[in-house]
């Protein structure tokens, strides 16, 4: 599922951007804070860091989380809470330098403009994951799912923020 990405400055190898989703007449703001990433232990070509989900004032996520709810593939009804919140999540750099595909899917070959990360929630029974996909160059993000299992968990975590 697609939305509108605005990079934003950085400093101490932190990205930020503010992510826009658009539909029916609502409009949907939410800010992604993604520290540092440092090389994960065991695996040198991977990096991984901490970041955050931070809700934006003024946002209507109605549409949108009932689209993250068929992309997610989530089977519970969304439970909005009262008031928003700032969710932490781990990331992992799945890759860089990704193409979107014609259906949809991403690839290194040919290279492109993508980046993929895993989004991971919560811990033990309440860990749930989901991708986020980033291209600054096209000002365009994409969540998708990771697994089915992780669905109704991570529409939850969405939901405290969006």
């Amino acid at each position: 599922m697609a939305f509108d990405l605005q990079p934003l400055g950085s400093d101490d190898n932190s990205r930020q951007w503010i992510g826009s989703y658009s539909s029916s007449g609502k409009v949907a703001r939410f800010r992604i804070d993604c520290g540092p990433a440092e090389a994960t232990p065991g695996n040198a070509s991977a990096k991984s860091g901490e970041g955050t989900l931070l809700p934006e004032s003024g946002s209507d996520s109605s549409v949108l989380l009932m689209e993250l709810q068929k992309v997610l593939k989530a089977r519970n009804a969304i439970q909005v809470p009262v008031a928003k919140t700032s969710v932490p999540f781990t990331y992992v750099n799945l890759r860089d330098h990704l193409s979107q595909t014609i259906t949809g899917e991403f690839s290194a070959n040919p290279p492109g403009d993508w980046t993929a990360l895993k989004l991971i929630f919560g811990e033990g029974e309440r860990e749930s994951q989901i991708l986020l996909y980033l291209n600054d160059s096209t000002r365009k993000g994409q969540f998708s799912m990771k697994e089915p299992r992780y669905g109704d968990l991570a529409l939850a975590e969405l939901a405290k923020v969006l």
